[in-house]
């Protein structure tokens, strides 16, 4: 599956383009204490990055560097400007292909997949397996401090695709969402670890994220594996909206979605920004001809054709074309 090798890389991978320009690794390790009721502790990892890491990666925690620590509500979103900061600070441009790995807690690989996404970073991707998979392969290890020559990262936030108490709460009075708990099946049904109130969101399915992941190896499951596992996101065409206690498992089925090419929520925040600013005018009914036809391809797993590249993205190829 294509779009599968595109976001989920493997060492090899990492190690032939490792000394490669716009070329980025950091690690996201970080070790979870769950409690028995609210917001886990998180313990770093950077302690053991300093003892072994790839070479040249930069690191980053999940907590301190990816989220709003003075916000009261565990785990929010770093501010964009402080994330332009810290991405900068590790040598990121707005050009780099940057790859996440990490040990431990391996969902929180994907949170930060989230929030660099979310944030502006366009070509992020996940290393299978993480640290633990390199070793394996004997790829060269570093230890101790990096040192990177300040990058110019300018990203800018999506928004609109990040939902607050309110937003769900109109959701939910929206036939056109379906939400996703993405924690384990036994908190879905109330017991468990829970975060002040046991239970789910009204109307929730539930998709555990730990579910889509080896638990041995750290690694994602194979397509064939996952796809009987997100079939309701493949087979809907609502938006998707998905949660969980802090906003750390909800994001591996993001990932997931975006490797099973399902995107509906990236619709939700062109029409919804388009509508915020007034710019849909309701009265006309416009026809667009498309001239550049894009590529297409046939997906094994969907059994749709759909398009194997951006089809409003310089379709000839050539930047003068669309100035």
């Amino acid at each position: 599956m294509e779009n599968y090798e595109k976001n989920i890389v493997d060492p090899k991978y990492v190690y032939q383009k490792l000394d490669g320009k716009n070329f980025k690794v950091i690690d996201c390790t970080v070790y979870f204490e769950l409690k028995k009721v609210g917001a886990s502790t998180i313990h770093s990892g950077y302690e053991d990055y300093l003892k072994r890491h790839i070479p040249g990666s930069a690191y980053l925690h999940m907590v301190d560097d990816l989220s709003e620590k003075d916000n009261p509500i565990p785990f929010s979103i770093v501010s964009q400007e402080k994330l332009n900061e810290k991405l900068s600070s590790i040598g990121i441009n707005n050009e780099d292909e940057i790859i996440l790995y990490g040990s431990g807690f391996h969902v929180a690989v994907t949170r930060a997949w989230w929030v660099l996404t979310m944030s502006g970073a366009n070509n992020v991707k996940i290393m299978n397996g993480g640290l633990a998979s390199w070793q394996k392969q004997n790829f060269p290890l570093s230890s101790g401090e990096e040192v990177f020559t300040k990058g110019n990262f300018q990203g800018a936030r999506s928004q609109e695709t990040i939902f607050d108490k309110n937003k769900m709460k109109e959701a939910l009075k929206d036939d056109e969402f379906i939400f996703v708990n993405a924690l384990t099946r036994k908190q879905f049904f109330g017991g468990g670890t829970h975060y002040g109130r046991p239970g789910r969101i009204p109307k929730s399915i539930n998709i555990p994220a730990l579910n889509l992941l080896n638990h041995d190896t750290g690694k994602f499951l194979p397509p064939s594996e996952m796809h009987a596992m997100i079939k309701p996101l493949i087979d809907t065409d609502k938006s998707i909206v998905s949660y969980c206690g802090g906003g750390i498992a909800a994001t591996t089925v993001f990932f997931i979605a975006k490797i099973f090419n399902i995107e509906k929520i990236l619709s939700l925040a062109r029409t919804k920004i388009a509508e915020d600013l007034n710019i849909i005018d309701k009265d006309k009914f416009a026809f667009c001809w498309i001239v550049d036809y894009p590529m297409y391809e046939f997906d094994e797993n969907s059994k749709k054709i759909i398009f194997s590249h951006n089809p409003f993205s310089m379709p000839q190829g050539r930047i003068e074309d669309i100035n």
